[in-house]
């Protein structure tokens, strides 16, 4: 996934974001006022008109189209970079909630505003060991923010996490000297904690007998049972290791029939596990079946991602598709209608989301709602740039509107544009819609909590040349409140 990391607090916008001048506010940072941002559109919910009903492909439905999809296997759910917003996958609808992906940033100690949290890539298992990589670090789901979490000393670097259940995970570091360890993260409680495997005398010089500087991956069941592939130092042979509930030490065999480098390493239990492989255009698999691991050229093609379902199936997407492989069964390539499956995760054989091509996300199960137009990437980056929050599609289950900039420090009781604006409109001054004054790193924002896209637009429209500034339409949900506003 291709993205750009906004979290240095020095560039924090937000405060100018819907102004057509810079706003006097400070930033968390920096008291100098933020430079003024290119003017915004009216409106940039940018969801545009839903399909009348959903599309398909075999025995998918369409669920949102854009430019740059990608789905994340995390065990018992997945999560979707959509380019336009992040979302769990679980039974479904897809939904747009930013409080399942926000962090805090503070001045003084206080937290000012919470900002979404544009992640590289995602792994783990949701939501307790839920774990991002971001240009500055590792970061875990704790409580209802990503919070930098890195199990690291000086000049050492993770090099893969597995979970074990909700409360542990066990990473992999590469240390500072050619050495790996593992450590155990995100524990309720110490235990035993397994150890890369002694050299071998073929491995004269080598700290361990897996390779520190080449790509490992790590798989892991909830009882504690552990596996492991690589290359093994010195000698380049691909290698898996095993490790028994709460036990230090483990096995290692060498996986013949195999090459190139580790992709992901998956297990159903004890004695079912599958590891795979890629060498430039050639993808192998090996599987364990409790007594040796078999090596071969991989069914799916060279592999990008596995994982293990509730009913104990296993999956694999990779250039030749998305395959299932039922317990007992074989490898069989999933249809998608003739499209070409790029990533995907599956609930169990019912309830699948995969992504077609890189452009379009599917979904397997029950009836749902209408295609989410995704709004263009261009738009989606100014709105993160300029002001730290996505921009609204039809799936935000939190739609946010900022329309103009408070003068002053003092919370206002009403605000006479918005009056006007909305007089007389029984649908734009109904119950369920709060006028509020926001505080955003210091400065006032009057703002609305609207149902839906579709309210906040006809909200936009009405307070639209009331004032200098230019509306937004958000998926957002403040963090500090200042008031209410009394609109008539």
């Amino acid at each position: 996934m291709n993205r750009t990391s906004f979290l240095a607090l020095g560039a924090l916008a937000l405060v100018a974001g819907c102004d057509d001048k810079p706003a006097p506010a400070p930033t968390p940072s920096s008291s100098a006022p933020a430079a003024a941002p290119a003017a915004a559109p009216a409106s940039v919910s940018a969801a545009g008109p839903a399909a009348t009903a959903p599309a398909t492909r075999g025995s998918f439905q369409i669920v949102a189209e854009g430019a740059h999809l990608v789905v994340y296997p995390l065990g018992d759910a997945g999560i979707v970079d959509t380019g336009a917003f992040d979302a769990v996958l679980g039974d479904g609808p897809l939904e747009q909630d930013p409080l399942l992906f926000r962090s805090s940033l503070e001045r003084d100690g206080r937290p000012v505003m919470t900002e979404i949290e544009p992640l590289s890539d995602f792994f783990g298992a949701w939501p307790g060991q839920a774990w991002g990589k971001r240009s500055d670090g590792f970061v875990k789901r704790t409580g209802d923010f990503w919070v930098k979490t890195d199990p690291l000393r000086d000049g050492e670097r993770i090099l893969d996490i597995a979970p074990l259940d909700q409360k542990r995970a066990l990473a992999a570091v590469r240390m500072e000297a050619a050495d790996i360890r593992f450590a155990l993260t995100g524990a309720s409680a110490g235990g035993v904690i397994a150890a890369p495997g002694k050299p071998t005398a073929d491995q004269e010089g080598c700290a361990v007998r897996m390779d520190p500087d080449a790509p490992l991956k790590l798989g892991g069941l909830a009882s504690g049972a552990m596996f492991a592939v690589g290359r093994e130092c010195k000698t380049g042979k691909v290698i898996a290791e095993r490790w028994q509930p709460s036990k230090a030490r483990g096995d290692v065999d060498v996986i013949a029939g195999v090459s190139g480098k580790p992709i992901a390493v998956v297990a159903a239990s004890p004695d079912e596990a599958y590891a795979l492989f890629a060498d430039g255009s050639d993808g192998f698999l090996a599987t364990w079946d409790g007594k040796a691991w078999k090596g071969e050229k991989a069914p799916f093609g060279v592999g990008t991602s596995a994982w293990v379902s509730a009913d104990g199936a296993a999956w694999a997407v990779g250039d030749g598709g998305l395959y299932e492989h039922p317990r007992g069964g074989a490898w069989t390539k999933v249809d998608a209608g003739g499209a070409t499956i790029t990533s995907a995760w599956a609930k169990d054989e019912k309830t699948v989301w995969a992504v077609a091509d890189g452009k379009t996300l599917l979904r397997r199960g029950p009836t749902t709602i209408p295609a989410v137009k995704l709004p263009a990437q261009a738009d989606v980056q100014a709105a993160l740039t300029r002001d730290r929050r996505w921009l609204a599609t039809t799936a935000c289950k939190r739609t946010y509107v900022m329309l103009s900039h408070v003068a002053g420090d003092k919370m206002p009781i009403t605000d006479q544009l918005l009056t006007e604006a909305v007089k007389g409109n029984a649908e734009l001054t109904a119950k369920e819609i709060q006028y509020l004054v926001e505080d955003v790193g210091g400065a006032l924002w009057v703002s609305a909590k609207v149902p839906s896209v579709a309210v906040a637009d006809k909200l936009v429209a009405a307070y639209a040349g009331k004032s200098k500034h230019t509306p937004q339409v958000f998926c957002h949900e403040p963090l500090i409140v200042k008031g209410a506003l009394h609109v008539e």
